[in-house]
């Protein structure tokens, strides 16, 4: 059968979690970068 839509969602939920927590990181690490 493939993928379903179910698992389609569960990738993309995951991978929007994995971009959110790497901009998060990016930008914790450059407002401590500007208060030195």
């Amino acid at each position: 059968m493939g993928i379903g839509i179910l698992e389609l969602l569960i990738v993309g939920v995951i991978g929007a979690g994995m971009v959110v927590g790497l901009l998060v990181a990016v930008i914790f690490v450059v407002k401590l970068a500007q208060k030195k």
